[in-house]
């Protein structure tokens, strides 16, 4: 088996092929003026004509909206009294629990099982984090390794 001199597809022939690129294709590229361009977008209006029956009537509904009567339910509605469970990450100095972007501000009550730990408001990037040194994340930590769930629940 003979080594190969070269790779077929080597930087070296790859911008040998860049640099036979003449300078006339960079010319053709901004050979037209602008007002050409200009005179050809002017000319392709021209052909565009809008109906009646096209055009908006802005004096009705202007907003499109419908005039059924429809329940909306408060964002906030959809989680209230909602338990879920969370499964923490461990970063260098911090034990990160991910809740969500869609929780960012509010309040979550944080257990293990049924232990209450502690109340935490959610950052703004959907993340509770603890320090390591604090006893709460040693306790959550060893509470992971008997196997108990850490559970955030929505504080009223």
């Amino acid at each position: 088996v003979e080594p190969l001199e070269k790779a077929p597809d080597s930087f070296a022939e790859r911008l040998s092929k860049r640099s036979k690129k003449s300078k006339k294709d960079k010319k053709d590229k901004h050979k037209k003026s602008k007002r050409s361009e200009l005179k050809e977008y002017n000319d392709n209006l021209k052909d565009y004509t809008v109906d009646s029956d096209s055009k908006k009537d802005y004096n009705e509904n202007y907003y499109d909206l419908s005039e059924e009567e429809e329940d909306f339910d408060d964002e906030t509605s959809e989680f209230y009294y909602e338990v879920f469970e969370l499964y923490p990450e461990i970063r260098k100095g911090h034990l990160v629990l991910p809740i969500g972007k869609k929780f960012v501000g509010c309040s979550f009550d944080i257990l293990l099982e049924d232990k209450y730990l502690f109340t935490a408001t959610v950052g703004k990037r959907g993340y509770v984090k603890l320090h390591k040194n604090l006893d709460l994340t040693e306790e959550i930590m060893e509470g992971l390794d008997q196997g108990l769930r850490v559970v955030a629940r929505v504080r009223d």
